[in-house]
């Protein structure tokens, strides 16, 4: 490796492989994908705070039998798969929207 006297402007690799530049690049992106997720929590908790969004919530929980019994005895893994992805709608919401615990709760007692 070439030491930092024979590379032009005093400019030298890191010894871990990358460069200074590198890092700064992963860096920036990183900041750009946490700024990217925080306005998208921020969207889907706009969205789904409304009344309407609300009652889509509701709905949804509803559909995808979220708070049901996933599986029976006898069930054939096709339909616990089916079961399961229905149910995986309404976590990835929760999820994206950050609902909390107590949210949740409040989501299940209102549903029962």
């Amino acid at each position: 490796m070439a030491s930092a006297e024979q590379m032009p402007g005093g400019y030298a690799p890191h010894p871990d492989g990358y460069d200074a530049f590198e890092k700064d690049a992963r860096s920036a992106e990183s900041t750009k994908e946490a700024r990217f997720q925080r306005k998208k929590a921020r969207m889907y908790r706009e969205t789904f705070g409304t009344p309407a969004g609300k009652f889509v919530l509701r709905e949804l929980v509803a559909m995808c039998k979220m708070f049901g019994v996933m599986y029976t005895p006898g069930m054939d893994g096709m339909q616990l798969a089916h079961n399961e992805g229905r149910r995986e709608v309404v976590t990835y919401l929760f999820r994206h929207a950050r609902i909390t615990d107590a949210e949740i709760e409040e989501i299940r007692r209102v549903h029962n």
